[in-house]
């Protein structure tokens, strides 16, 4: 089975940004995907089997994890959209474009609220 989208580069990990839209505690989550292990495919009908806990578990480092559904919660992937790296002599130099007005009004969004607490 081919994956959906790429792994993680060896560039870096992936971010995540996920918003959680739980009428009682709604919040932004914004997680680190680090190697390609912590990726698996999926359906989109799929829900969480003992083949799916025991990836997680394995994966996080915990005998029985507690999975908690987020009803209605969405998630958007954080990345640059394209990064160049050139080798100057001992230097790499990273030029990257900058990232889309959406995700950056979000994030900036999400440190005013996390700087006024």
């Amino acid at each position: 089975m081919q994956p959906i989208i790429p792994a993680p580069s060896p560039s870096g990990p992936w971010r995540v940004l996920i918003l959680d839209r739980d009428p009682a505690d709604p919040k932004w989550i914004l997680a680190t995907i680090a190697t390609p292990d912590e990726i698996r495919p999926a359906r989109p009908d799929a829900t969480v089997d003992e083949m799916t806990a025991a990836w997680v578990a394995s994966a996080a480092g915990l005998f029985r994890p507690a999975l908690t559904p987020l009803p209605g919660a969405l998630a958007w992937r954080a990345r640059r959209y394209r990064t160049i790296e050139i080798q100057a002599g001992d230097h790499t130099i990273t030029a990257a474009d900058p990232l889309a007005a959406d995700l950056s009004e979000a994030l900036d969004r999400i440190h005013r609220h996390t700087d006024a607490h």
